[in-house]
């Protein structure tokens, strides 16, 4: 898998950047990724790992 399209989101999801749309943030500093319509999976990224995730999402405009 091309490590710029997907990413492993905790324990046991694999996202491909093109359906996320957004994310909110938890209280317990995490986040919930938003994704395309048509996907009923609440994604977490816990807060360990949101500033990783966060890097790689943004990168995807270069």
């Amino acid at each position: 898998m091309d490590k710029q399209l997907y990413r492993k989101v905790g324990r046991n999801a694999v996202v491909h950047r093109d359906i996320i749309v957004g994310c909110k943030p938890r209280a317990d500093k995490g986040m919930i990724l938003e994704l395309v319509e048509g996907y009923t999976q609440q994604i977490v990224v816990s807060k360990n790992d949101v500033e990783d995730f966060m890097a790689w999402f943004e990168a995807k405009d270069d």
